[in-house]
Protein backbone atom coordinates (compact mmCIF):
# COMPACT_ATOMS: atom_id res chain seq x y z
CA UNK A 1 0.00 0.00 0.00
CA UNK A 2 2.87 2.15 0.99
CA UNK A 3 4.33 1.68 -2.41
CA UNK A 4 1.26 2.17 -4.48
CA UNK A 5 1.24 5.95 -2.49
CA UNK A 6 4.51 6.36 -3.16
CA UNK A 7 3.81 5.61 -7.18
CA UNK A 8 0.81 8.27 -6.88
CA UNK A 9 2.84 10.92 -5.66
CA UNK A 10 5.85 10.45 -8.23
CA UNK A 11 3.12 10.61 -10.86
CA UNK A 12 1.55 13.30 -9.80
CA UNK A 13 5.03 15.25 -9.61
CA UNK A 14 5.73 14.13 -12.58
CA UNK A 15 2.40 15.38 -14.04
CA UNK A 16 2.82 18.78 -12.43
CA UNK A 17 6.81 18.90 -13.69
CA UNK A 18 5.02 18.54 -17.53
CA UNK A 19 2.45 21.57 -16.59
CA UNK A 20 5.15 23.30 -15.76
CA UNK A 21 6.91 22.74 -18.72
CA UNK A 22 3.95 23.25 -21.20
CA UNK A 23 2.70 26.73 -20.30
CA UNK A 24 6.25 27.96 -21.24
CA UNK A 25 5.62 25.79 -25.51
CA UNK A 26 2.19 27.29 -25.81
CA UNK A 27 4.07 30.57 -25.55
CA UNK A 28 6.83 29.56 -28.11
CA UNK A 29 3.73 28.30 -30.41
CA UNK A 30 3.69 31.08 -32.36
CA UNK A 31 7.82 31.13 -32.40
CA UNK A 32 7.32 27.36 -33.60
CA UNK A 33 5.43 28.06 -36.16
CA UNK A 34 7.09 30.22 -37.57
CA UNK A 35 9.85 27.90 -37.36
CA UNK A 36 7.67 25.41 -39.29
CA UNK A 37 6.76 28.27 -42.20
CA UNK A 38 10.39 28.55 -42.87
CA UNK A 39 10.88 24.98 -43.26
CA UNK A 40 7.91 24.91 -46.07
CA UNK A 41 9.42 27.83 -47.67
CA UNK A 42 12.63 25.79 -48.06
CA UNK A 43 10.75 22.83 -48.96
CA UNK A 44 8.78 24.99 -51.55
CA UNK A 45 5.60 25.20 -50.32
CA UNK A 46 4.98 28.86 -49.90
CA UNK A 47 0.77 28.12 -49.50
CA UNK A 48 1.62 26.08 -46.13
CA UNK A 49 4.09 29.05 -45.05
CA UNK A 50 1.26 31.80 -45.52
CA UNK A 51 -1.00 29.53 -43.49
CA UNK A 52 1.47 29.03 -40.58
CA UNK A 53 2.74 32.42 -40.02
CA UNK A 54 -0.75 33.89 -40.72
CA UNK A 55 -1.81 32.13 -37.77
CA UNK A 56 0.99 33.04 -35.84
CA UNK A 57 0.11 36.42 -36.50
CA UNK A 58 -3.45 36.27 -35.80
CA UNK A 59 -2.86 34.65 -32.12
CA UNK A 60 -1.06 37.86 -31.00
CA UNK A 61 1.56 35.68 -29.62
CA UNK A 62 4.62 36.44 -32.16
CA UNK A 63 7.88 38.05 -30.13
CA UNK A 64 7.51 41.68 -31.24
CA UNK A 65 11.50 41.06 -32.45
CA UNK A 66 10.19 38.65 -34.40
CA UNK A 67 7.32 40.08 -36.26
CA UNK A 68 9.10 41.96 -39.21
CA UNK A 69 10.60 38.32 -39.98
CA UNK A 70 7.66 36.53 -40.15
CA UNK A 71 6.81 39.90 -42.96
CA UNK A 72 9.41 38.77 -44.27
CA UNK A 73 8.93 35.07 -44.96
CA UNK A 74 5.47 35.96 -45.66
CA UNK A 75 6.55 38.41 -48.35
CA UNK A 76 9.03 35.67 -49.89
CA UNK A 77 6.35 33.30 -49.56
CA UNK A 78 3.66 35.32 -51.59
CA UNK A 79 6.64 36.07 -54.17
CA UNK A 80 7.19 32.44 -54.90
CA UNK A 81 3.45 32.38 -55.63
CA UNK A 82 3.77 35.74 -58.17
CA UNK A 83 1.42 37.58 -55.75
CA UNK A 84 3.76 40.95 -56.28
CA UNK A 85 1.23 42.79 -54.50
CA UNK A 86 0.93 41.26 -51.24
CA UNK A 87 4.40 40.42 -51.32
CA UNK A 88 5.19 44.15 -51.75
CA UNK A 89 3.18 45.30 -48.77
CA UNK A 90 4.96 42.49 -47.27
CA UNK A 91 8.78 43.58 -47.98
CA UNK A 92 7.25 47.00 -46.96
CA UNK A 93 5.71 45.92 -43.86
CA UNK A 94 9.11 44.16 -42.63
CA UNK A 95 11.26 46.95 -43.42
CA UNK A 96 9.12 49.16 -41.07
CA UNK A 97 9.19 46.59 -37.90
CA UNK A 98 12.03 46.65 -35.75
CA UNK A 99 14.20 43.90 -34.72
CA UNK A 100 15.13 42.86 -38.31
CA UNK A 101 18.93 41.94 -38.74
CA UNK A 102 21.18 43.55 -41.50
CA UNK A 103 21.39 40.27 -43.37
CA UNK A 104 17.16 40.15 -43.34
CA UNK A 105 17.04 44.00 -43.62
CA UNK A 106 18.94 43.58 -47.08
CA UNK A 107 16.95 40.74 -47.97
CA UNK A 108 13.50 42.51 -47.66
CA UNK A 109 15.16 45.27 -49.93
CA UNK A 110 16.09 43.08 -52.54
CA UNK A 111 12.71 41.51 -52.15
CA UNK A 112 11.31 44.62 -52.65
CA UNK A 113 13.37 46.31 -55.63
CA UNK A 114 12.49 42.57 -57.36
CA UNK A 115 8.69 43.07 -57.11
CA UNK A 116 9.10 46.58 -58.02
CA UNK A 117 11.27 45.62 -61.00
CA UNK A 118 8.20 43.45 -62.08
CA UNK A 119 5.81 45.76 -61.22
CA UNK A 120 7.60 48.00 -64.25
CA UNK A 121 8.41 51.16 -61.33
CA UNK A 122 12.20 49.69 -60.88
CA UNK A 123 14.10 53.29 -60.14
CA UNK A 124 11.24 54.90 -59.30
CA UNK A 125 12.86 56.41 -56.25
CA UNK A 126 15.62 57.58 -58.15
CA UNK A 127 13.45 58.86 -60.92
CA UNK A 128 11.13 60.97 -58.52
CA UNK A 129 14.28 62.65 -56.92
CA UNK A 130 14.87 63.71 -60.29
CA UNK A 131 11.57 64.70 -62.03
CA UNK A 132 10.82 68.35 -62.21
CA UNK A 133 7.81 69.06 -59.19
CA UNK A 134 4.77 70.54 -60.65
CA UNK A 135 5.40 73.78 -59.69
CA UNK A 136 8.07 74.21 -61.66
CA UNK A 137 6.95 72.57 -64.55
CA UNK A 138 5.24 74.98 -67.06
Amino acid sequence: MASYIGIKIALFAAALSLAAFAAPARADSATLALTEASKMLEQGIPVKAIELIDAALKSGKVPADLTGKAMLMRGQAHEKLGKQAFALADYNSALWMQGLSEGDKAAAEKGRERILGKLGVAGADKDDADAPSSASAG
